[in-house]
């Protein structure tokens, strides 16, 4: 939406924003959960890649908003993309769900990065979605100390 004020052009829409949260602390060997949400996209599909650190696996399932708006996920060994056959945007919320394996042996933190997020809405026109997110992992408390012993981290929201 947009606004003319005293000549000047402003947006009233809210920033179009993905974010990740989780666990910091991953026991090495050990599965955690890495949620992957959206919010104010308005998009019918959303793409990113995924970095993850060396060692690390990952696969991914679809969130409660993609499934609300009828959608599938698809994953490569890098790209994911929520799509479906209907123009329903999807709505805020969780869009995809993690399960990240750490490696078997401790490590410092290391980043996951989400990447080249873009959008399309009903008519297939270009939904920015800009930026990147990253989310910090650690699997040792040793080396890490206690700013990954628990609790959850809010990854960099794109906007």
């Amino acid at each position: 939406e947009c606004c003319i004020f005293f000549g000047l052009l402003c947006s009233l829409g809210a920033a179009q924003t993905m974010t990740v949260t989780g666990p910091t602390l991953a026991q090495p060997g050990r599965e955690i959960t890495m949620l992957v949400s959206a919010a104010n996209t308005g998009a019918a599909a959303i793409q990113w890649l995924v970095e993850l650190p060396a060692g690390y696996t990952a696969t991914a399932a679809i969130g409660s908003a993609g499934v609300a708006a009828g959608k599938t996920l698809a994953c490569g060994p890098r790209m994911c993309l929520i799509s479906g056959m209907n123009a329903t945007p999807i709505p805020d919320g969780i869009v995809a769900v993690y399960t990240i394996t750490a490696p078997p042996t401790p490590s410092g933190p290391k980043p996951i990065v989400l990447s080249e997020l873009l959008g399309a809405d009903a008519e297939g026109s270009r939904v920015e979605i800009s930026s990147a997110a990253t989310y910090s992992i650690c699997s040792s408390r040793q080396i890490c100390g206690n700013r990954h012993a628990g609790g959850v981290q809010t990854g960099g929201a794109v906007q």
